[in-house]
This record gives C-alpha cells, sequence and structure tokens, in this order.
C-alpha cells in the first residue's frame, strides 16, 4: 500500500531534490504530492552560526551594530527569494506531474523546523525529506532540520540519506 498525500519540502539544493526521486517507489498512483520550500526569516551562513556559537561577545557586538544600522529586509528582498522558490518550486512539479502525479507547491516564509510541523499537521501521510549529513560543529550549531522534524512529527518521515547522491 503507498501513501496518497505525502509532503515534500525543498530548499533548492540538488541534494534535497533526492526526495522526489523516492516518491515513485512510495506513492500509489494519482497521489497528491505537495512540494513545500521554506524562506527562513533569520538565514545564517555557517561561519556566521560558529561566531554567534562560540563568543557571547560576538553576538553582544552584533547586537550593537544592528541597532545602529537601518532594518536589511527590504521587502523586494523577500519578494525576489520567494519568487526564485516558486519557479522552482513549479520546475520540480513539472517533472512529478509528467510521472502522473497531482502536485501542489507552497512557499512559506518563516522557521524551518517549525513551518513544516505546522503544514504536516495539515493531514499529510508522509514526509519526504532528504539529509544534508552534517556532523560534529557544523550539525551542532546549525542543527539538523531532519532531526528536528522527526521530533514533531505526526506522520511518517521517510529520510534520504545525502549519501544516496553518491550511490546513484
Amino acid at each position: 500500500m503507498g501513501y496518497r498525500n505525502i509532503l515534500i519540502p525543498l530548499d533548492g539544493s540538488d541534494l534535497a531534490e533526492l526526495a522526489l526521486g523516492e516518491v515513485q517507489n512510495i506513492a500509489d498512483p494519482q497521489s497528491h504530492v505537495h512540494l513545500l520550500s521554506i524562506v527562513n526569516e533569520t538565514p545564517l551562513n555557517e561561519m556566521e552560526a560558529f561566531g554567534m556559537a562560540a563568543s557571547q561577545t560576538m553576538m553582544a557586538a552584533n547586537a550593537q551594530i544592528s541597532a545602529t544600522l537601518p532594518a536589511v529586509a527590504a521587502p523586494e528582498k523577500v519578494s525576489a527569494e520567494v519568487l526564485n522558490r516558486e519557479h522552482y518550486l513549479r520546475v520540480a512539479a513539472e517533472k512529478l506531474c509528467e510521472k502522473g502525479f497531482e502536485v501542489s507547491t507552497e512557499v512559506q516564509s518563516g522557521h524551518v523546523i517549525d513551518t513544516i510541523h505546522t503544514i504536516m499537521a495539515k493531514g499529510y501521510d508522509m514526509v519526504i525529506m532528504s539529509t544534508h549529513g552534517r556532523t560534529g560543529l557544523s550539525k551542532l550549531v546549525l542543527g539538523s532540520v531532519a532531526e528536528g522534524v522527526l521530533h514533531g512529527a505526526c506522520c511518517p518521515v521517510l529520510l534520504v540519506k545525502a549519501t544516496a547522491a553518491q550511490n546513484r
């Protein structure tokens, strides 16, 4: 028995798209697949995250600097990111539609794990997502989205390992 209502969170990376390849193995014909992309409201690159986690002084300095600068999150920049994600999801959806799946797309803004949990609670049978395979300090500082999703999951979650890309 396959799953009929599947959620696939995508972040725009090739690695995340590994989850798309698993749909055919899991889903019933004519299943509904919902592609979700989340624009994080507070994106951090690894060096920024490392600096903030490593030093309280750095956090205090950043807060002082931020207080003196005008807001950086210009609405047109956010809109451009949302438009890019919408286009990305449309392209991914077309590929799944060609294989007979009913596909919907959605771009949300917010905290990635919380947003996935909120969307997941709308009645999905399964979530399929790939893991980035972070370990060590990178995982400690940035956390694991897959792990966070698993902890609050209200339905089965299929994780596609990062190493799956190397085996193809």
